[in-house]
């Protein structure tokens, strides 16, 4: 591993094995690196504390490593694991630490539980919920749909619609 460009560390990405769901992600040194690969759990450097910690050690929720990859220039590395404990990873007791969506306006909303189908997203000028506001958008009246900037002269052109069939 290359923990020559961030200070000694890289950066891991914590996956679960069965869902795909990314749960967290930490910092390894070259110590948390080697006591990840030794124990079999997932170990991390606190860059606020300057120490090593191995997730779960405290509260019983670690997280087993079942296989490790390392990407194309050998300075990050995704942990796929399995859960112990009660599953929760998060320190919120959320059982992801990604669970606060950012649309593109850039606002936060709290996605409300993990497995949860409601984004959370409001639109900023009604409040109503994003899938309501996009139920109730009428097509254009000329028929032309969504207009799409070309990129290559800055005209303005309608966008394409086929028909499927």
């Amino acid at each position: 591993m290359d923990f020559g460009k961030l200070d000694g560390l890289i950066p891991a990405v914590v996956q679960d094995r069965t869902s795909g769901e990314v749960l967290m992600v930490g910092f390894m040194n070259d110590a948390a690196w080697q006591i990840t690969l030794d124990t079999g759990y997932v170990t991390f450097f606190s860059r606020t504390r300057n120490t090593l910690w191995t997730k779960g050690e405290t509260s019983g929720n670690r997280l087993a490593v079942r296989q490790i990859f390392t990407d194309c220039d050998d300075d990050t590395v995704l942990v796929k694991v399995d859960r112990e404990g009660d599953g929760n990873v998060c320190h919120t007791g959320q059982r992801s630490c990604f669970y606060t969506e950012v649309p593109v306006s850039g606002t936060r909303y709290p996605v409300p539980g993990t497995n949860s189908p409601d984004t959370g997203l409001r639109t900023p000028d009604t409040g109503e919920g994003v899938d309501e506001a996009l139920e109730s958008t009428q097509p254009m009246a000329d028929g032309a749909g969504a207009t799409a900037e070309d990129p290559a002269d800055g005209n303005r052109q309608a966008a394409d619609k086929k028909d499927p069939q």
